[in-house]
């Protein structure tokens, strides 16, 4: 009996020490892998055909390359970064300034130049990380950008010549919707993927020509000015939903897209235009198949985007464009988001807005629509 209990404690003994071996050998195996630079770490994962840890990992990049940095720089960037803002701030008044004396590109550059040397080191190590991420995800061929200023990651495949004019146009609309509807700067890196026909259907697939990530922060989209002015326009504005912590319905999200989707540019302001959803419009309005403004108010996400999609996109782009002719858009703008907080309806405050009743506005609304359709027709025949 006694040789037994010698074996079973010897071997008791014995599986205690391969646990330790294997539990060490783990966490050698996870300090290693910590070593790893987000790029190594993203071509192990790919090696193993691990293609869904690859997939998270770039997800979560945000995270993951702040992560990465040692407690030493955190430290050092921390006092880096108190220090740029400060003198950022002292550099924005002269750009203001300059710019108003006609000479807003040379200032614009100096600015962005100024600001690149006063951003902190966290903040580019994190620029260079989203970089690296989007290269390795979508091509090594990938243009990439960084403004600082503005949070803003450009990232295309485009001939120089056009990415520049559609880079100067995204800018020159932030800025107008700065003033206009949406205050707030991005409060992270905003990835804006402009690429070619051709890419895009091997991102989005065939049916596709633009999309916004709110969950990334991402947008996709071909060179074309339409297309990106409406993907911005739902980065601008998730971006100042988040913030407000308010949720707008899905004709107003909708119906900001698609209003300055087509616009004209005069001077500093983007003015809305009428486009092909007008058709959809006009057909409704002489079937008598127009929903009801309450009814377009209610619609939840599923049945936004039913079969009648396109009838409520035009309507939604209609109504906007309407209260932005009678100057009543951001006012109505600035009282949707009060009564989002107060949790009051759509319609109050359209009503707030125009001061009168919704079968007041609605009967205004159709008026307004059917002069409209009747110019177009007059100017289409001559």
């Amino acid at each position: 009996m006694k040789w037994i209990r010698k074996i079973s404690l010897s071997g008791a003994f014995a599986f205690l020490i391969f646990t330790f071996n294997v539990s060490a050998q783990s966490a050698k195996v996870n300090t290693f892998l910590q070593t790893f630079s987000p790029a190594k770490k993203i071509s192990l994962f790919n090696s193993a055909n691990n293609k869904q840890k690859s997939a998270i990992y770039l997800q979560n990049l945000n995270q993951t390359a702040t992560q990465t940095t040692s407690r030493k720089q955190t430290q050092q960037t921390q006092t880096n970064q108190q220090t740029g803002t400060e003198t950022q701030q002292t550099n924005t008044q002269p750009a203001t300034s300059q710019s108003a004396n006609g000479t807003a590109t040379q200032t614009a550059s100096n600015t962005q130049t100024r600001q690149t040397q006063t951003v902190s080191r966290q903040t580019k190590f994190k620029a260079k990380q989203i970089i690296r991420a989007l290269k390795l995800r979508y091509g090594e061929n990938l243009k990439c950008s960084v403004y600082y200023e503005h949070n803003v990651i450009f990232a295309s495949d485009l001939k120089p010549q056009r990415l520049n004019q559609l880079r100067t146009l995204l800018i020159k609309y932030l800025a107008f919707q700065r003033n206009y509807l949406f205050p707030h700067r991005f409060s992270s890196f905003v990835k804006l993927v402009i690429v070619s026909r051709a890419k895009i259907r091997e991102i989005l697939g065939k049916h596709n020509i633009g999309m916004y990530y709110n969950q990334d922060k991402i947008f996709f989209a071909i060179g074309s000015e339409g297309v990106i002015l409406h993907e911005f326009t739902h980065c601008l504005h998730f971006n100042d939903m988040q913030l407000r912590k308010n949720y707008h319905r899905m004709w107003l999200v909708e119906g900001l897209a698609t209003l300055f989707e087509a616009s004209v540019v005069k001077g500093d302001k983007f003015i809305p235009k009428f486009n092909n959803r007008l058709a959809s419009v006009k057909k409704a309005l002489k079937e008598n198949k127009l929903p009801p403004l309450k009814t377009l108010f209610a619609l939840n996400y599923k049945q936004f985007y039913s079969k009648d999609k396109k009838l409520h996109y035009a309507e939604s782009r209609a109504l906007l464009f309407w209260l932005f002719e009678l100057k009543k858009l951001k006012n109505f703008y600035a009282n949707y988001c009060k009564c989002k907080k107060s949790k009051a309806s759509d319609e109050k405050a359209l009503e707030m807005t125009l001061n009168k009743k919704l079968s007041a506005i609605e009967t205004d609304f159709v008026n307004w629509l059917r002069k409209k359709l009747s110019l177009q027709t007059q100017s289409q025949k001559k």
